[in-house]
């Protein structure tokens, strides 16, 4: 069909080479589309059906939706060699060859990847890589390549095989293997043509292992193609015809004789109808009959649907379906495709006077004689005389009466005279005259009226020849209304006024006329002119009965309606739901099969009433336009449909528009795993076949999948609808429409198959369907082993829950008895704090009975100091106390939500004042620079005094309290008109970072020592922030460790109107809370010589030993330092780290010490005490405020001696202490009067008495032992080393040596009483050998002199003990090194 038509072209058009190129619609791609550059090189289609093309930028793949481009990537080993390509080809396994400018290049469509080719060097085995420029690609038959470069000459490259070998050329006699081949072509029986640029032509036969120059009349050529026992071969001069039996050139084809329309030859391609097309590089296309060597046609460089984009053609290529795919330099790519042909489209040409004179066509009519008339909006007529192809246009002419009256064209009509009438939206009615060629004019009046109604919008001729007129109303200008043409008159008359603006006019095959305005379809009543109106809502703008008697209705975004004429009813509406391409119906033609053609602005529907299937054609098909206009369209005595739209007119025979019955294949264009092209990840891929993978297996975590498919349709891809289905996840096909792309994201582990097909053309769903199978590895967790596992696990699961619900019975009870006793706490807690908060109050009545006594008591001058010392002392803890108990009543206010403001308006100076004042003789005291920063002394805010006086009052309370002594204290105050800043900065511990979330919680405190050693409950900062927060303040806060903290708070000054607080309140002083809180002023009265002794302790001990007191509250230590000044030498310290220090400079008798400290407690320093070689016999007396039993388990496992709790009796405190020196007296005057042989009263635990005769019975043993040691002694004794130093040093008070001396000292004595032995010999005989160092030590002991001893006591036991001879010679020389 395609040659037919292209040979009724040549018949019609006998100047071959005038440039129409009517029969051929011819599109465009370029960079607008996505190819990357518009110099095209090359074409080509691989096995798949894809298009390729090289340019000067890079090769480009076409799917008929979108480019693929791939270019070189600098660096990147597997990217395109160069981005200029010259050729493509590819090969048996399906891998594309692409020859550039820099070599030659193997791309792999799984991979991705390119590759180089390589080749051997003739006559060696030296292989190098391909880089020179390749122009040409062939391949035969059996998958061999032959490889056409410059330089290296032509290359082969066996089937399967990525090395190519050098060819070599053998002329006059010589081998030839450097050079430039070119235009290879493969002819029957394998023989391979090819050109040696300046040699000639050559030929290489089937098995050869050399070519050889045949000819050399013409050296040089650019393309070759066999035809028969002929070849065409294209040269820069011209087409040469070459008789391979002759080996002779035949005919010429040159600019010069006329056949050819240039002479530089680019490209030859013969088609199945024996035509050559000889692309030229500035001419265009000629088309030659290789029959007769006549000039079929020729296809120039152009703006219209009939030309090409660029002359300059460097490529022509056909392909499966017979497309046209013409590359051309600087105008891309061009196509004829045979597909569009069947919609012909004709133009208006500005620089053509033979054509349409506007692309805007609203109006046809056609003669007996076959000439259609054509109107235009805007440009008057057309007279289109088809047989000889001209156009003949009329047009408005100013000033010439018989010229068209108007330019806008509504409506043409012919009667049965041949009258040719023209209806115009400007001007009338005109009838054109043939004779005279002129036109008249017919004026339309209305009813009494002389104004002429020049709107004539429809113009109808009935079965009787009556020509109707329709003109629309124009407001006070002139009436609309339906016109009668009357023959006898030769005139229009009004036919009903009542019918105005009218837009179509039909007549069914009864003779009744129908016509249709802005919403209704009308029954014209022609006799009677009662006409029927039919609402339908919607601007009617066709009407038409088919063959079969249907009557069907167009309008203007309400689609088609099939009408029932007898019922008045719409019966059937079809829109773009049931397939209508678009809801405005514009015409409606019925072609000769029955099926209704219907133009609309969006396209043209072929409707099949009895199938109700709706056939779309678009632009895409070959249509000019997708848009069209009203009333243009004519269906043809020849069976051809016009319709005109807003680019020319269009005309086909339907007969020839059928189904294209074209089945796209499927294909996967991309493919990504994880965001990653597949074919990067070539372990995923399982299986693969023909270039197409088939299966991959891929990681759970990496299973996400994008997919990108096409069906290959470059006609109308626009046209093609998808549907994708994963097997195995999705429940039914997913309908993509023309979306050409699926993704799934975390596909769970199992098989799955991705199912895609696509719809022709036409819309029908075709048997198509790609897939691909997919398997998603499971985790490790869902392996079979791990299965195995689980089996295990579950079984002993179910082991374990007969066991489980043994107990759930059990479990149960205890949770409902857990949820009771937590129920029951919380109500006790409740309880606890309401009782606490009554104890509070009822404690504020005794309190007030003990302060304000001791007050009155303390104001009497005849008290002695030590009655005001301690009067003083009870009134300062009895206000401590109160204050303690004011601060647990505020809380419980503020945290029971029942504390409401009582906003006054007072001097905020004055009470920042006040707070800064009560804390001044505390900072004095510590040392502390105290500041207070403001700039006004008459600053006045409206809030609740007695709250903001104890949020102030808290946070100067902690200021002082965690800044230690020598540091730095501000309080500082600052204003604006809206609100008051106060900062209270200190440099004290700071707030560590972990507790700094939580310092405004309530009862949080501090987990570091030197927040933990401070006194409080952990709710002032609690009450601070609800009193701000009341306030409508805020506060915050900045602190670093070490260096100290910066609260800040900030509150708004309130409203002048509220009544100011009575003078009285403002000057007072201060309030009742600060009376409270302030510490008193009275100085602590100190003791005086005076003092009687009345007031101390009869302590029986003999001499003044010594006492430290331990203590953080000086207040304590002065008290305890009454109760012993006059019995003990009292030392005092105020922290464990300075105790400790203390008993080692003093060594005291006994250390009374406070639990809760800073720096270290009376815990670790008892236990340092007890650990301190120095200090482990010194007694210690633990004293705490808490009354909890862990309190004396911790202090019995540190080694304390006594543990009383706050408060204590004086007298027991002072019992407690002569009790443990009396022990410790005890124990070692026991230990005396065993050494001195006294008699011995001293009562003695039973261990003790053991120990010391243990002891005295070793020394004794080892006198005479030189090696005789503190871990001998243990040894024997059966303890460890420190155990029996600790209980020397507690028993004797002495040291180890000291220990051993009295022991020696004591059989000394022995020997003295029961033995005749002199001093010296005494000395000797228990080592020690200095006789006067003997007579010292034992006169410190014994009181008198040794020889004094003798004489007093040998007489007196002489009878009672017994001598024991002792050699005491033999011994003397044992002990000459003995020490003391």
């Amino acid at each position: 069909m395609h040659c037919l038509l292209l040979i009724v072209a040549a018949l019609r058009l006998p100047e071959a080479f005038a440039g129409d190129n009517r029969y051929h619609v011819i599109s465009y791609l370029g960079i607008e589309q996505g190819l990357s550059n518009n110099a095209v090189r090359c074409v080509f289609q691989d096995h798949k059906g894809f298009m390729w093309f090289g340019t000067y930028d890079g090769l480009n793949r076409f799917d008929g939706n979108v480019f693929k481009v791939f270019r070189n990537k600098f660096g990147d080993s597997s990217s395109l060699v160069n981005n200029w390509v010259f050729t493509i080809h590819e090969d048996l396994q399906y891998k594309l060859w692409v020859g550039t400018r820099q070599g030659l290049n193997t791309y792999d469509p799984v991979s991705g990847k390119f590759s180089p080719v390589y080749y051997q060097q003739h006559g060696t085995k030296q292989l190098a890589r391909i880089t020179a420029v390749v122009r040409d690609i062939r391949r035969d038959a059996k998958g061999n390549m032959f490889i056409a470069t410059e330089g290296t000459g032509l290359l082969y490259c066996p089937a399967g095989s990525y090395t190519a070998v050098q060819v070599p050329v053998l002329s006059e006699g010589k081998q030839l293997l450097s050079y430039d081949a070119g235009a290879p072509e493969l002819a029957a029986n394998d023989v391979v043509w090819f050109f040696v640029q300046g040699r000639g032509l050559c030929r290489l036969d089937k098995n050869a292992t050399q070519a050889k120059v045949v000819n050399t009349a013409i050296s040089t050529a650019d393309c070759i193609k066999p035809n028969g026992d002929q070849l065409w071969i294209g040269t820069p001069n011209g087409l040469m015809q070459y008789v391979i039996s002759s080996n002779t050139y035949g005919q010429a084809y040159t600019e010069e004789n006329g056949k050819l329309a240039y002479n530089k030859v680019s490209s030859l391609f013969l088609d199945k109808c024996g035509r050559l097309w000889v692309a030229t590089n500035g001419g265009g296309i000629s088309i030659i009959y290789t029959g007769d060597g006549s000039a079929a046609a020729h296809i120039p460089a152009g703006n219209s649907n009939y030309t090409l984009a660029s002359a300059s053609v460097s490529a022509i290529y056909e392909d499966t379906e017979g497309r046209k795919w013409i590359g051309t330099l600087r105008g891309g790519v061009n196509i004829i495709d045979p597909k569009k042909d069947r919609f012909q489209s004709y133009l208006h040409d500005p620089l053509n006077n033979n054509s349409l004179p506007s692309n805007f066509i609203f109006a046809f009519c056609e003669e007996k004689d076959g000439t259609i008339w054509v109107g235009t909006d805007g440009q008057g007529l057309s007279r289109w005389q088809r047989h000889s192809g001209t156009f003949t246009n009329y047009a408005h002419q100013a000033g010439v009466s018989n010229s068209l009256s108007d330019n806008f064209v509504t409506n043409i009509r012919c009667d049965k005279d041949q009258h040719i009438w023209i209806s115009t939206f400007w001007g009338g009615v005109n009838r054109f005259d043939k004779k005279t060629n002129s036109f008249r004019h017919y004026s339309l009046l209305s009813n009494n009226s002389e104004k002429e109604s020049k709107t004539v919008y429809l113009l109808y001729k009935d079965s009787q020849d009556n020509l109707w007129a329709g003109t629309f109303d124009r407001g006070a200008l002139y009436k609309g209304a339906l016109y009668k043409y009357d023959r006898l008159q030769d005139a229009f008359r009004v036919f009903d006024d009542k019918l105005p603006d009218l837009f179509t006019m039909a007549e069914d095959r009864n003779g009744q006329l129908w016509a249709g305005n802005l919403h209704s379809l009308i029954k014209i009543d022609t006799l009677h002119r009662q006409h029927q109106s039919y609402t339908l809502g919607n601007p009617v703008r066709a009407i038409q009965e088919d063959s079969k008697g249907r009557f069907w209705i167009g309008t203007e975004g309400g689609g088609l309606i099939l009408f029932d004429r007898q019922a008045g009813k719409v019966l059937q509406r079809y829109t773009t739901a049931e397939g209508l391409c678009n809801n405005a119906v514009l015409n409606i033609l019925e072609d000769e099969a029955g099926d209704l053609w219907i133009s609309t602005f969006y396209g043209i529907s072929r409707f099949n009433a009895d199938k109700k299937i709706f056939t779309n054609f678009y632009q895409g098909d070959g249509l000019s336009s997708n848009q069209f206009n009203y009333n243009a369209a004519l269906r043809l005595r020849s069976g051809e449909l016009l319709f005109g739209g807003i680019k020319g007119l269009n005309i086909f025979r339907p007969a020839n528009i059928g189904a294209s019955g074209n089945q796209p294949e499927m294909h996967f264009t991309d493919i990504h795993v994880n965001n990653q092209r597949l074919g990067q990840l070539t372990q995923y891929i399982q299986d693969q076949r023909g270039g197409e993978i088939r299966k991959i297996k891929v990681p759970y975590n990496e299973a996400v999948f994008s997919f990108a498919f096409t069906a290959l349709d470059f006609s109308t891809s626009d046209k093609i609808a998808y549907t994708y289905f994963m097997e195995g996840w999705d429940k039914n096909w997913n309908q993509a429409g023309n979306s050409r792309t699926a993704t799934y994201t975390h596909l769970a582990a199992g098989h799955y198959t991705f199912r895609v097909k696509s719809t022709n053309a036409e819309g029908q769903w075709l048997n198509n369907e790609i897939s691909l199978e997919i398997i998603v590895l499971p985790p490790w967790y869902a392996t079979w082993w791990a299965c195995l596992l689980y089996l295990l696990v579950v079984l002993a699961a179910a082991a374990a829950f007969i066991t489980y619900k043994t107990k759930q019975r059990r479990l149960k009870y205890e949770i409902a008895l857990a949820k009771l006793t937590t129920e029951k706490e919380r109500e006790l807690n409740e309880k606890k704090i309401a009782f606490f908060t009554n104890v509070s109050h009822e404690f504020r009545t005794p309190l007030t009975l003990i302060i304000n006594p001791v007050k009155d008591l303390m104001e009497e001058e005849e008290l002695t100091g030590k009655h005001q010392r301690e009067l003083n002392t009870v009134y300062r803890n009895a206000r401590r106390l109160l204050r303690l108990l004011d601060q647990l009543l505020l809380f419980r206010r503020a945290d029971s939500e029942i504390d409401r403001l009582k906003p006054t308006r007072f001097n905020f100076t004055a009470l920042c004042r006040e707070v800064f004042l009560s804390f001044e003789q505390q900072a004095q005291s510590d040392n502390q620079a105290y500041t207070f920063l403001c700039d006004t002394t008459d600053l006045y805010i409206t809030g609740d005094r007695e709250k903001l006086e104890v949020a102030f009052f808290n946070l100067l309370s902690n200021a002082l309290k965690y800044t230690p002594a020598g540091g730095r204290i501000t309080l500082a105050l600052q204003h604006t008109d809206q609100e008051v800043t106060i900062t209270v900065t200190d440099t004290g511990y700071g707030i560590p970072a972990e507790s700094a979330p939580h310092i405004f919680d309530k009862f949080y405190r501090s987990e570091r020592q030197c927040h933990a050693q401070q006194s409080g409950f952990g709710i002032g900062l609690y009450l601070v922030k609800q009193f701000i927060t009341l306030h409508g303040g805020s506060i915050s806060f900045q602190s670093a460790a070490g260096e100290g903290t910066t609260f800040t708070v900030v509150l708004p000054r309130g409203s002048e109107a509220t009544p100011e607080e009575p003078a009285t309140t403002v000057t007072a002083g201060r309030t009742g809370f600060l009376h409270t809180m302030a510490e008193p002023q009275e100085p602590m009265t100190e003791l005086t010589e005076e003092e009687t002794e009345d007031d101390t302790i009869g302590l029986r001990i003999t001499d003044k030993q010594t006492m430290l007191i331990v203590d953080d509250d000086e207040q304590i230590r002065q008290y305890l330092a009454g109760m012993f000044r006059h019995t003990f030498q009292l030392e005092e310290a105020s922290n464990g780290k300075e105790g400790l220090e203390k008993a080692i400079a003093i060594l005291p008798d006994v250390v009374i010490s406070d639990i809760r400290m800073e720096t270290m407690s009376g815990l670790e320093l008892c236990r340092e005490i007890k650990q301190h070689p120095l200090l482990n016999h010194i007694p210690v007396i633990l004293l705490t405020g808490s009354s909890a039993e862990e309190g004396k388990l911790e202090s019995a496992e540190v080694g304390s001696d006594y543990y009383l709790t706050k408060p204590f009796e004086k007298e027991l405190l002072a019992a407690t202490v002569q009790s443990v020196l009396q022990t410790r007296d005890n124990l070692r005057n026991y230990f005396l009067n065993e050494v001195t042989l006294r008699k011995n009263d001293f009562k003695v635990s039973g261990q003790y008495k053991e120990f010391v005769e243990k002891c005295i019975a070793i020394v004794e043993a080892n006198l005479d032992n030189d090696a005789f040691n503190i871990k001998v002694l243990a040894r024997e004794i059966g303890m460890s080393h420190s155990s029996v130093y600790k209980k020397i040093r507690q028993v004797s008070g002495e040291s180890l040596r000291g220990f051993v001396r009295f022991i020696r000292l004591r059989k000394a004595a022995e020997l003295m009483i029961n033995t005749p032995l002199n001093v010296n010999e005494i000395g000797f005989q228990v080592g020690i050998n200095d006789v006067k160092y003997f007579r010292q030590q034992f006169n410190k002991v014994f009181g008198m002199n040794p020889s004094d001893y003798i004489r007093r006591y040998r007489k007196v036991f002489e009878d009672k003990y017994k001598l024991e001879k002792i050699d005491t010679k033999r011994k003397a020389s044992d002990r000459k090194k003995a020490g003391t």
